[in-house]
């Protein structure tokens, strides 16, 4: 008998999913210039392997995706659709690797039902238009999750499982997590297994060994001095995680209604004996980082959106699982499931405000200076991301043993200087130019306005958006 056309179709689902993640994750790409944390990370990129481990080893940045970001613009360039098409990719594969994860571990409604929201999710069209480990990350964790349950299975798959493993844990601090959520698993479900995977963490930790110091400095300068987060604001930020995994509040609301429904219900039937283990796995993936770094953010603050979105794929299948569990009628749960994916579908945002975006703002800089023109930028760490913007040739310069020497002595060859306290201002002969611009990203207000706008008159402030200051004063 022939197969109903949906199944026959059904091969090219991964494929259908792909082509729709790339299309739409492409449409905006470069539709916002480079911004916070990106140029940092494309500047480093230019470096050496060596010298990449060197420089990011002071920072909270393992060194993978650099490592990749490397190669791809010695060969591509870096242009903000160069380094941008990247974590693209990465995001287009993510819900590809969680239809086959869910499909080989749960049920097809859970693959097809968690691929597609997961596909119109606006977290990780952010994260696509990102230059940053995020997509590879979430990339990462469902291939992990999906090696250990063929490790599981009896399948042999211990070098994929260790791979993904080290992977992980290059690409991202948090990437322990996923191991030690694994690890928890085992020690509940499947102690037989332990041996056999005792060998498997130890490789990983062999191979992890020349990053461990960097990991342990890390870790201790976060305990010791904190994040750039505050602790959470209580329930508030519980429910802003949720919020920026549901892609708007009321859609938000109707995944907590769903998923606390499930959970009454399934109290009230005292089903929890008949949990399968792999949906046991999937509350762990879950619950264990949303509640758990939420906890830890009051001493070690880290409760953000996207230090949380290697759960972002378990909060997908929960949603699909509590339809599952609420309706018993097949009909009535591919109903409630299209429903679902509809919401996702039209509250999806295919050009997040990335909210820092410097390119305006600096190309009118870069429009406005002409010969007799002195530029001062605050802060001083900005330079990357200037730099980026203003000339990329001043952005390319870099030299071994130096990380910003090179790039900081063009600009300043080009009269333009970063600076970071106004004691900084006694080294620049003012005399020599007629026109000042003064650059700030930030507030304002701070001690080198006031003393340029006391020292020098102000001829005109363009405030633009996402707080990017330009104030123009004349010399002469």
């Amino acid at each position: 008998m022939q197969k109903p056309w949906p199944i026959k179709l059904l091969p090219l689902f991964p494929l259908l999913l792909f082509f729709f993640n790339f299309i739409s994750k492409f449409l905006f790409l470069t539709e916002q210039g480079l911004g916070i944390d990106e140029p940092f990370t494309v500047y480093h990129a230019q470096f050496e392997f060596a010298e990449i481990i060197h420089y990011l080893g002071n920072y909270n940045n393992p060194p993978l995706f650099e490592l990749l970001l490397h190669i791809w613009i010695k060969i591509f360039g870096i242009s903000t659709l160069s380094v941008r098409f990247l974590p693209l990719l990465f995001a287009s594969f993510c819900p590809v690797a969680l239809f086959f994860f869910a499909r080989n571990n749960l049920s097809l409604f859970a693959a097809i039902g968690s691929s597609a929201l997961l596909s119109c999710s606006s977290l990780l069209t952010f994260y696509a238009h990102d230059c940053r480990v995020y997509s590879l990350f979430l990339l990462l964790c469902i291939l992990s999750m999906d090696s250990f349950f063929k490790l599981i299975k009896g399948r042999k798959s211990e070098f994929t499982f260790v791979f993904f493993g080290v992977l992980l844990m290059y690409a991202h601090y948090f990437g322990i997590f996923i191991l030690l959520f694994q690890g928890l698993f085992l020690l509940i479900f499947n102690r037989g297994k332990l041996l056999k995977f005792f060998y498997c963490y130890a490789a990983i930790f062999i191979f992890y060994l020349p990053h461990a110091y960097v990991l342990t400095i890390r870790l201790n300068d976060s305990v010791v001095n904190g994040t750039w987060l505050f602790p959470p604001d209580g329930i508030n930020d519980l429910y802003n995680i949720l919020w920026s995994f549901s892609n708007e509040p009321v859609v938000t609301v109707i995944c907590i209604t769903l998923l606390v429904s499930a959970l009454l219900k399934l109290m009230a039937q005292r089903n929890f004996s008949n949990v399968p283990p792999a949906t046991a796995m999937i509350l762990i993936w879950f619950l264990l980082p949303y509640f758990g770094l939420f906890f830890i953010s009051y001493a070690i603050p880290v409760y953000i959106s996207r230090y949380l979105i290697f759960a972002l794929p378990a909060y997908y299948i929960l949603l699909v699982a509590a339809v599952n569990e609420l309706l018993s009628e097949k009909v009535q749960r591919n109903i409630a499931l299209m429903a679902l994916i509809g919401m996702f579908v039209f509250t999806t945002d295919l050009n997040p405000d990335k909210k820092h975006d410097p390119a305006p703002a600096i190309n009118m800089l870069a429009r406005l200076k002409d010969q007799g023109t002195l530029v001062i930028v605050t802060p001083k760490d900005f330079l990357p991301t200037f730099a980026y913007h203003y000339n990329k040739n001043y952005f390319s310069g870099i030299q071994p043993g130096g990380e910003y020497n090179l790039a900081d002595s063009l600009l300043k060859n080009d009269h333009v200087f970063l600076l970071n306290n106004v004691a900084e201002l006694s080294a620049i002969d003012f005399a020599k130019y007629k026109k000042l611009m003064y650059f700030t990203a930030g507030n304002k207000k701070n001690p080198m306005t006031d003393n340029l706008t006391s020292s020098f008159r102000e001829t005109n402030r363009i405030q633009f958006k996402d707080h990017y200051y330009l104030s123009v004063f004349a010399l002469r």
